[in-house]
C-alpha cells in the first residue's frame, strides 16, 4: 500500500471490441445513501469523460479525467502480478517517488506530463490508469491530442457512470468508479477504481482504512462493496451474480477462504470446493443453502426438489439476479462473504473475439 499526494487521476480504455453497458450499483446496507454527483460530488473534485480515438470509431467514451482542487492525500492498492502494465508501474513510483522506464513507460510519462501540464500541476501529482488488451501500448497520440478537450469538460456534477453515497449526518462523502471484469482475482487483477472523499483524514490513517476496504470487498470478487458487487454482475457474459455467505468460521479470514461459488445445484460441487479452500473445519457440520432450499445439513445430504433449485438457478439468471449460496462450516463466530458470476458461453465468445 502506497501514500503520496496527489491531484488528479486518468483513466484510458483501449479498443475493445465489445461493450458492456453499466452495471447497476448494488450498495450494502448502512447508515448511507446514495445522492447525485458521481465520483465528484465529494467536496474539490470534477471529473470529465469523453471519447478520445482509443477505441474503434464512433464507440463508447474512452477517457476519464477525476481532478482535485486541493493537494490531496492518496493511497494505492495495486494488482500482485508481476506482469503489470505501464501505468500501474508508473502510479506505484509515483506514491513511492522513485523512477524507472521502458517503452510503454516513456508513453506514460509523457502523458501525464502533458496532463500536469494542461492542469498546472507537477508530474507526480498525476496518476493514469488504463485497461485494454494486454501487452499493446497505449494509442498515445488520440491520447494527447484529447487532453485539451477532456480537461475542458471537467464538471463537479458528472452523473451516469459514476456513484456517490454520504454516511449519516456527518456530510462526509465518498465517490467512486470502478471497470472490470474479465480477469479480477486475485486481488484486483485487471479491474480499475477510483474512490473519491472530503473527509479530512491523515496518510497513514487513509492508508489503512484504503487497505482494510479492498480486503473486504475488491479482494473478495474472486464503502466499495458496491462497486465491487456490480464488477460481479457485469462479468463479460454474465447472467447473474453469485454471492456465497459464508459462517461458524474460526476466523473471518478463514471464512474469507472458504466462500466459493457454484451454478448446479449439485451440492457436492459445493462441497468439494469448500473442503479445496485451505482451511481446517468438520465435515459433519457442513451446511449448505441455495436460495431458500437447504442441500445439507450437519454434513449429510438432504432430499430436495432438484426441479425448483434448477428453476430457482434458471429465473435467476434470465433477470440476471443474484443467486445466494449459505454454507456454514462449524460454530464458531467467523462469517464472510464474497462475490462471482457465472461463465456463460457468451464468456467464451467474448474473450475468443478479443483481439479481432
Amino acid at each position: 500500500m502506497n501514500t503520496s499526494r496527489v491531484s488528479a487521476a486518468l483513466s484510458v480504455e483501449q479498443d475493445v471490441s465489445n461493450y458492456i453497458p453499466a452495471a447497476p450499483i448494488l450498495l450494502p446496507e448502512g447508515p448511507w445513501h446514495q445522492i447525485p454527483g458521481g465520483v465528484a460530488a465529494a467536496e474539490g473534485f470534477k471529473a470529465a469523460g469523453m471519447y478520445g480515438g482509443l477505441r474503434a470509431v464512433g464507440e463508447k467514451p474512452d477517457l476519464a479525467l477525476v481532478t482535485c482542487d486541493v493537494d490531496a492525500i492518496s493511497a494505492g492498492a495495486f494488482t500482485t502480478n508481476v506482469v503489470a502494465a505501464a501505468p500501474v508501474l508508473y502510479c506505484k513510483e509515483v506514491l513511492e517517488k522513485s523512477t524507472t522506464g521502458d517503452a510503454g513507460y516513456q508513453d506514460v510519462i509523457e502523458c501525464s506530463h502533458a496532463l500536469a501540464e494542461l492542469l498546472q500541476l507537477k508530474p507526480e501529482q498525476v496518476l493514469i490508469e488504463s485497461t485494454g488488451v494486454i501487452g499493446q501500448r497505449i494509442k498515445k497520440e488520440p491520447l494527447l491530442k484529447s487532453l485539451p478537450n477532456l480537461v475542458n469538460l471537467l464538471s463537479s456534477t458528472v452523473q451516469g457512470l459514476f456513484w456517490i453515497i454520504m454516511v449519516g449526518e456527518t456530510r462526509v462523502r465518498v465517490g467512486g468508479m470502478a471497470k472490470g471484469s474479465g480477469m479480477i482475482h486475485p486481488n484486483m487483477a485487471t479491474m480499475l477504481g477510483v474512490i473519491t472523499t472530503d473527509a479530512l483524514v491523515t496518510s497513514d490513517v487513509w492508508r489503512k482504512m484504503v487497505r482494510g476496504a479492498v480486503n473486504r470487498s475488491f479482494n473478495q470478487i474472486t464503502v466499495m462493496q458496491g462497486l465491487a458487487k456490480s464488477i460481479a454482475w457485469d462479468g463479460e457474459g454474465a447472467t447473474c451474480l453469485i454471492e456465497v455467505k459464508v459462517s461458524g468460521a474460526g476466523t473471518e479470514a478463514e471464512a474469507a477462504k472458504a466462500a466459493v461459488y457454484g451454478r448446479d445445484p449439485n451440492w457436492g460441487r459445493i462441497a468439494c470446493a469448500a473442503g479445496y479452500a485451505g482451511i481446517p473445519f468438520n465435515p459433519n457440520k457442513l451446511r449448505i443453502s441455495l436460495g431458500d432450499i437447504l442441500l445439507m445439513e450437519s454434513g449429510q445430504p438432504l432430499p430436495f426438489d432438484r426441479a425448483a433449485a434448477s428453476n430457482y438457478l434458471r429465473t435467476t439468471g434470465e433477470k440476471h439476479g443474484t443467486v445466494i449460496i449459505q454454507i456454514s462450516i462449524g460454530d464458531g463466530p467467523g462469517s464472510g462473504q464474497a462475490w462471482g458470476c457465472d461463465l456463460s458461453y457468451d464468456y467464451v465468445k467474448i474473450n475468443a473475439e478479443y483481439t479481432t
